[in-house]
């Protein structure tokens, strides 16, 4: 990974993606966090395949090169992420 810019730096953090899913008619946002390290998807609709969706942000961060996928989703999505690759680390209260 190239060196990051010190937290003064003004230079972008990171850009927003857009992964296309077949069970949602507009693409799922995604953003690529270069400082983080990780690819983050914030709150997908609950009607997306969590599987699709999982396998989707791991191929966006092998192919940017990231080490993490952060997903801040409903429990609904919880065995379709995990059928994915993905293992659940924390829960949010409510």
């Amino acid at each position: 990974m190239d060196a990051l810019p010190p937290p003064s730096d003004p230079s972008p953090r990171g850009e927003t993606l857009s992964i296309d899913l077949p069970s949602l008619p507009a693409p799922v946002r995604v953003q690529d966090d270069f400082y983080s390290d990780r690819v983050r998807c914030d709150h997908p609709p609950a009607s997306v395949d969590g599987e699709a969706l999982g396998e989707a942000l791991i191929d966006a961060a092998a192919a940017r090169d990231r080490s993490r996928v952060v997903v801040l989703a409903p429990a609904a999505l919880g065995p379709g992420l995990e059928a994915a690759g993905l293992s659940e680390e924390a829960r949010i209260p409510g």
